[in-house]
């Protein structure tokens, strides 16, 4: 189980992660690339969580950040949110934990 992003999180990282995606915040911090472009990004998060609910039957609540996914604070499976991811092309994502980053 995952909890999805609701807040930002500061990681010192390299700066071409910092316009990335933060997906899942607890128990790793999960970043995926959804665009560099702030509307791109946008119109991802809302797709992102529109399968969510069709595919997993979780509603989430978008964040009015556009690094963040929801403002929820709700536990979701993490292969509804790996598939859910890969079904909309996000294949690379960058995973934090303990200070280590992949």
């Amino acid at each position: 189980m995952a909890r999805p992003a609701n807040c930002r999180v500061k990681i010192k990282d390299l700066e071409e992660f910092d316009d990335w995606l933060h997906v899942i915040s607890d128990p790793t911090m999960v970043r995926v690339f959804a665009d560099n472009d702030g509307d791109e990004r946008d119109r991802f998060r809302i797709e992102l969580v529109e399968r969510f609910r069709i595919l997993s039957g979780l509603v989430l609540t978008c964040s009015t950040d556009n690094h963040m996914l929801s403002r929820n604070q709700v536990n979701v499976s993490v292969s509804a949110m790996s598939q859910t991811l890969h079904s909309l092309g996000a294949k690379i994502c960058r995973v934090s934990f303990f200070r280590m980053k992949w």
